[in-house]
């Protein structure tokens, strides 16, 4: 949905106020200059600058032990909605984290790319693909990752069912163990893409990044930008 289609409902209720609306979206390609615009607004343009040299200095790290990867060491990945996978839908849907370039961003391939938003692809093509990786976005706390998640128990469930599905049961990514759950809130949404990129290019690469913590790097996020306590699961395994 457009930032209009949330505003246009609320403007005739505050405009006869007086009260100036602008629609923000903080999403994908446009995020870093709508955060900037936000913070002059608020008269904090120094700090979104700072927050946005920050996520970019790990984007940054990871591209630069990525790029002279050759073509046959760099990952094929394939990121679904881990929602449709349980359903044991014979169409799958691609996640956003792959239409956000969070894979991409970790230096691997998005088998995925070109794709249209919103479409869904057959788990013949999926296995056609044959991904080294495959990723699989939770938008679900039942899913067993999230905030509020203390333990590692339900979302080895949910990777345990999902690992059965018909679909997936037959890649090579689920018979070699390269089959990845991320928590989208939290790792991919609006300003979190380096955090995402950093719990997969660890994943994918374990070799280049051995010195990389995503779970330090999300705790400066919680605590040193969002000033709140970090908690939960947000990768798996």
């Amino acid at each position: 949905m457009t930032p209009g289609s949330y505003i246009d409902p609320v403007l005739p209720n505050v405009e006869p106020m007086g009260v100036k609306v602008i629609g923000l979206a903080l999403n994908k390609a446009d995020y870093d200059s709508e955060l900037m615009l936000l913070g002059y607004m608020a008269g904090k343009s120094e700090r979104a600058k700072a927050f946005l040299d920050w996520k970019q200095e790990t984007l940054d790290m990871i591209a630069e032990r990525t790029g002279n990867l050759g073509e046959d060491k760099r990952q094929k990945v394939f990121s679904a909605t881990l929602s449709s996978i349980l359903k044991g839908d014979k169409e799958i849907s691609p996640s956003l984290i792959g239409q956000h370039q969070i894979i991409d961003k970790a230096g691997a391939e998005n088998v995925a790319d070109g794709i249209p938003t919103g479409s869904k692809v057959d788990g013949e093509w999926l296995l056609k693909q044959n991904p080294d990786s495959i990723v699989l976005a939770s938008y679900y706390v039942k899913e067993g990752l999230g905030y509020a998640v203390t333990n590692k128990t339900v979302a080895a469930e949910t990777l345990k069912t999902a690992l059965e599905t018909d679909v997936l049961s037959r890649t090579s990514a689920a018979k070699e163990g390269r089959v990845y759950i991320l928590g989208y809130y939290g790792t991919a949404s609006g300003g979190q893409d380096s955090i995402g990129a950093a719990y997969l290019a660890k994943r994918f690469y374990p070799d280049l990044f051995g010195d990389l913590d995503p779970i330090e790097l999300h705790k400066e996020y919680f605590e040193d930008w969002l000033k709140i306590p970090y908690s939960g699961l947000w990768a798996y395994p």
